[in-house]
């Protein structure tokens, strides 16, 4: 076993949640998140932010 298998990811507190939900909030605000049918990038997104696609998808339905 190495030391990463050992590793476990913290929990994110509300304010890092909040602060993500506000960058993903203003990348969706920005046209270049979107394609020539105006369809999101969420992957995209998702690469940007080091982020699910769960909780891209959270964001945009206002949870």
């Amino acid at each position: 076993m190495t030391k990463e298998d050992l590793t476990f990811k913290t929990k994110a507190t509300s304010d890092d949640i909040l602060e993500k939900k506000d960058l993903i909030l203003k990348i969706l605000d920005d046209e270049n998140y979107y394609n020539e049918s105006g369809e999101i990038k969420i992957k995209e997104i998702c690469l940007e932010l080091k982020t699910s696609r769960s909780t891209v998808l959270s964001v945009l339905n206002g949870e």
